[in-house]
């Protein structure tokens, strides 16, 4: 009983993996690609500094640290409008995995069926192992609809001392192109110690 009371709260918490980011506001303004690189190299940069990990964002996006459905942490796009329904948005969660025995392949397993299973309408775009050692983790790329909306996910798995971090970048898709250097850069600056 107790080893399924486990299980149904680990795919809980996957659920609110998948979801939690998208439930938060955006905005939908295409911008081209050119300008979007000029903005990002003229703008200033923060670093958030935590004794376990450590992530550099933008000055114009917004931290929250509040610990809601299981973030550790969220970065969220500024408003561009008062239409603006959803904010791209970049968070780390953490799982506690204590006495389960999953490992990475296992955590990535997991969550690709339940991308499969739970986002409407998903398509899968990449799955892959980067990395080597301590140092290593999964890229889960994807896309799926939630309500009116159609996201893109990628996400960011590790898997260390029986504990899961999931660093999640979520955008409208139709807003992903304009989104994506710099949540490629926010991505590629975080770091576990």
């Amino acid at each position: 009983m107790f080893a399924l009371l486990k299980l149904l709260k680990m795919k809980f918490t996957f659920l609110l993996l998948l979801l939690f980011p998208t439930l938060l506001f955006g905005q939908t303004k295409p911008v081209k690609p050119a300008k979007q690189k000029a903005a990002i190299a003229k703008e200033e940069w923060r670093v958030l500094d935590r004794s376990i990990y450590s992530i550099q964002y933008p000055t114009s996006w917004a931290l929250s640290e509040k610990a809601e459905l299981g973030t550790v942490f969220l970065l969220a796009t500024p408003a561009e409008n008062k239409e603006d329904k959803f904010k791209e948005n970049i968070n780390l969660m953490v799982q506690d995995l204590k006495g389960m025995d999953i490992t990475l392949d296992k955590y990535t397993k997991i969550s690709e069926e339940q991308v499969e299973k739970l986002v409407t309408n998903s398509k899968m775009i990449e799955s892959k192992r980067i990395g080597s050692g301590t140092k290593q983790y999964h890229r889960l790329v994807y896309i799926g609809d939630q309500g009116a909306f159609r996201f893109k996910y990628v996400q960011h798995y590790w898997v260390i001392s029986e504990k899961a971090y999931v660093l999640t970048f979520v955008s409208e898709e139709k807003s992903y192109d304009k989104y994506k250097n710099v949540g490629e850069k926010i991505l590629s600056t975080f770091l576990l110690k």
